[in-house]
């Protein structure tokens, strides 16, 4: 997935839907979270996997965030959609989680689009 993906998919949804999407988006990122931390002896090195860890919880941070402004009914605090579809992609990207994020996001169109 890539921000330009997100962006299009985002960015058609009414400010209402972004807020619902993106917290639906967090949540699937809790389940993937969990799932990384309960294998803390992988075979990776621990830096990398703290580094995923921190990861995770950055981009909660950066979409519950969002997700309040937009419920709030903020729309000059919030970042444009471009922006933020490209913030999340770098953080995803930078902390090796981008396909976390990408199936999360994935799973929520789905089930916003009636598809899933």
């Amino acid at each position: 997935m890539t921000a330009e993906m997100l962006t299009v998919w985002f960015g058609a949804l009414p400010l209402a839907e972004r807020a619902k999407v993106l917290v639906a988006v967090g949540f699937q990122l809790t389940i993937y979270a969990r799932e990384y931390a309960a294998d803390p002896q992988s075979s990776e090195d621990n830096s990398l996997w703290l580094r995923r860890l921190r990861g995770y919880n950055e981009l909660q941070h950066k979409i519950l965030s969002q997700a309040g402004l937009y419920l709030d009914g903020e729309q000059v605090k919030v970042y444009s959609v471009d922006a933020f579809c490209r913030i999340l992609c770098e953080m995803a990207e930078r902390n090796g989680i981008s396909n976390a994020l990408a199936r999360s996001v994935e799973y929520v169109s789905n089930r916003t689009n009636g598809t899933g």
